[in-house]
């Protein structure tokens, strides 16, 4: 019985020893884990930096291509009502010029004396 009570007291110290030891092992494999998931963070903390100050540049870019585009649509709007008007000056002029063409084919003149021209009719 003495045999088995040794081997009852070696069995739980070496139990005891394993256990500390497992304990050890597990602590340093937390620590080494504990170690590569703040580093993870760090570098995913810097990721996401760069991506929030991307997104403020995309912003700003869109808010800028967007003023662009309306001073674009505003210029546009402006040179087409001047074209507008400028056909309907010039489709005004053509009929009076065309009026007139005709009126000048049926109409004669005759320069008098100071230089002046009359109509003959």
């Amino acid at each position: 019985m003495e045999g088995e009570e040794k081997g009852g007291k070696g069995d739980a110290f070496s139990e005891e020893g394993l256990s500390i030891d497992a304990v050890i092992r597990f602590l340093r494999q937390w620590k080494s884990t504990y170690a590569e998931l703040t580093r993870q963070i760090r570098m995913l903390e810097k990721e996401l930096k760069e991506k929030e100050e991307l997104v403020s540049e995309l912003r700003e870019e869109n808010e800028r291509l967007t003023n662009e585009i309306n001073n674009a649509q505003t210029d546009y709007r402006t040179v087409n009502d001047d074209y507008k008007t400028l056909i309907q000056i010039m489709d005004r002029a053509r009929r009076l010029a065309v009026l007139t063409d005709e009126e000048d084919a049926k109409a004669r003149f005759k320069m008098d004396a100071n230089g002046n021209l009359e109509r003959i009719e």
